[in-house]
């Protein structure tokens, strides 16, 4: 063949796509509203509360891990020198 064409990426069995259907007992509270949905995946992720803020806490944990002491070094030496200004 002179071209090559990639598969589809098929999801994991893990994870199914598709669209919620409430069952015969759920009634009307088991459908999202259409304000309720969104789009895609990140749209979902972003609008769950609980995952952003899971999210939120790993983000800022790794900016901690990753910043160093350099910028704490820095704060206590502004303290200082403003401790000074003010002693003048």
């Amino acid at each position: 063949p002179k071209r090559h064409y990639k598969r589809q990426d098929a999801p994991s069995e893990f994870a199914a796509l598709g669209t919620v259907v409430a069952g015969k007992f759920d009634g009307a509270s088991g459908t999202l509203k259409k304000r309720e949905r969104k789009t895609g995946l990140m749209g979902e992720l972003l609008a769950d509360a609980g995952a952003r803020s899971y999210a939120k806490r790993r983000f800022t944990a790794v900016q901690e891990r990753q910043r160093g002491p350099g910028l704490s070094t820095l704060k206590q030496k502004r303290k200082a020198l403003a401790r000074r200004k003010k002693g003048r």
